[in-house]
């Protein structure tokens, strides 16, 4: 269901990194266009990632930014529970946590 591409290398990043490197306005705004359109197609494909951050982003060989870790991720529709990411849950999964229909993962793999 999902394409295929080989990611080279990984790495992890964070926003304090992306908004300090040497890429132009105009790489940055690539880059995040590219994003745009993968996560479309994801939600085309009936897939929600559900941990979208810049650590589950990687280049690929070709230089393109690339969605990973796809762990958390349901398809939508669907009644599956929700996990996620203390650090990066939004407003609505946050009071969905509060009411107790979610569960959570402190730190898997950090």
């Amino acid at each position: 269901m999902f394409p295929r591409v080989a990611l080279f290398p990984v790495l992890t990043c964070d926003l304090f990194l992306v908004g300090r490197s040497r890429l132009s306005r105009a790489a940055k705004l690539h880059l995040t266009r590219q994003l745009v359109v993968s996560v479309a197609w994801l939600h085309r494909h009936g897939v929600a990632h559900n941990d979208l951050k810049l650590e589950n982003v990687f280049p690929s060989e070709e230089g393109k930014a690339v969605i990973g870790d796809l762990g958390f991720g349901v398809q939508i529709g669907t009644s599956a529970r929700l996990k996620y990411t203390a650090a990066y849950l939004d407003p609505h999964a946050a009071e969905e946590c509060l009411n107790n229909q979610v569960e959570t993962v402190a730190n898997e793999g950090t």
